[in-house]
């Protein structure tokens, strides 16, 4: 279910580029996507909230509360899967 992962992302992206949406940590979901009222828990100001540098990789420092909320996304099925929409590597619509 990769596209729901890959959708996820142009969500977070998309709410960012509102009006009054503020990032100040650089992981790219906007704060109306953290800190207490989020299910999640993110921390404001923690790019990282629950580790996916030290888990995953160490990229995921600067951008893993993305990445924890597009593994969500994927993991809960909240997008619809379709083989022809799907862009990840050996997906239908992947491109070398």
């Amino acid at each position: 279910m990769t596209t729901a992962l890959e959708k996820e992302h142009v969500v977070i992206w998309t709410q960012l580029q509102l009006p009054g949406q503020v990032d100040s940590d650089g992981d790219r979901p906007a704060h109306s996507r953290e800190g207490p009222t989020n299910p999640h828990n993110l921390i404001v100001g923690h790019p990282d909230t629950y580790q996916l540098a030290r888990f995953i990789h160490a990229n995921y420092a600067t951008y893993g509360d993305n990445e924890f909320l597009t593994r969500i996304a994927e993991a809960v099925g909240l997008a619809s899967a379709r083989v022809d929409e799907d862009w990840s590597e050996g997906g239908a619509q992947w491109r070398h």
